[in-house]
């Protein structure tokens, strides 16, 4: 009776009861101490090759080695190709790897082209396919040759002014500037400014034959103005003219034997000093 007792007086837990015991005890979380490692810096890939080549410009597009390799893989394909039968894409970047920049104001050009050229070169030297340096050098070429013509050209119409000037020297000789003048007078009253603008524009304005013509012109119509003025020697003798004034002296017995009579001193003598004139224009 008593074993019954006892087995009876210790009550034995449910499962029910045990799990919902467990079930409310809190569980406590355990702080990591442990300090959580940066994410590695990715190195440069150019630091795996020679250093010799880290610097090279056109390995400066290439983000990574992947990339590098797919270019040369593409590049290797173009082989034996000839341009002219590339994609257009292809071409465009065998062009980018011959160091064409990614537009045409990617150029240098050198100081003193003018805006316009400068513009129209760099967009020739893109379309052509042209390297940064194969451009500067042509285009620097190219002023040097231009800067070497404009010194030619220079020299050659002060060569041809200077021409000019003796050959109107030798046709007035020491009337020169007056028979120029004369020239002026004439353009302004057969041509006025719009005559004179196109002779000056031109250059016709220098040309002898013009100025003769004008010269010509002038001196008709001064006479007609004030007659005489032609046998006068007030607008300077011209060679020719000196010459046949000389020559109307020496043809003629009287005039001669008055110009070289010893009997009157040469100072005093009117024909020698008018013969002694006409000598001095006809050597201008």
């Amino acid at each position: 009776m008593s074993e019954t007792l006892t087995q009876t007086s210790v009550p034995q837990p449910t499962p029910e009861v045990t799990q919902s015991v467990t079930e409310s005890i809190p569980t406590t979380a355990v702080a990591s101490s442990a300090t959580p490692t940066p994410a590695p810096v990715p190195a440069d890939w150019r630091s795996s090759i020679d250093e010799d080549l880290r610097g090279a410009k056109c390995l400066q597009d290439y983000k990574d080695i992947n990339s590098l390799i797919k270019s040369h893989v593409h590049l290797n394909s173009m082989i034996g190709k000839r341009v002219a039968d590339m994609s257009p894409e292809d071409a465009e970047v065998l062009k980018g790897l011959y160091g064409r920049p990614k537009d045409a104001q990617g150029y240098s050009i050198p100081e003193g082209a003018a805006p316009e050229v400068a513009d129209w070169y760099k967009k020739t030297a893109f379309e052509l396919g042209l390297s940064t340096e194969q451009a500067l050098k042509l285009s620097q070429s190219f002023m040097d040759l231009e800067k070497s013509a404009m010194e030619r050209m220079s020299v050659q119409h002060r060569q041809q002014e200077e021409e000019l000037q003796a050959t109107l020297q030798k046709e007035f000789g020491s009337a020169l500037d007056k028979r120029v003048a004369v020239a002026r007078k004439a353009v302004d009253a057969y041509g006025g400014a719009e005559l004179k603008d196109y002779l000056n524009q031109t250059g016709l304005g220098n040309h002898p034959a013009m100025i003769k013509a004008f010269e010509k012109i002038g001196m008709e119509l001064l006479e007609h103005q004030t007659p005489g003025v032609k046998g006068s020697t007030d607008l300077g003798l011209t060679p020719s003219e000196a010459r046949n004034r000389a020559n109307l002296i020496l043809n003629n017995p009287e005039l001669r034997k008055k110009a070289f009579d010893a009997s009157i001193p040469k100072d005093r003598n009117p024909v020698f000093l008018e013969l002694e004139e006409y000598y001095r224009a006809m050597a201008g």
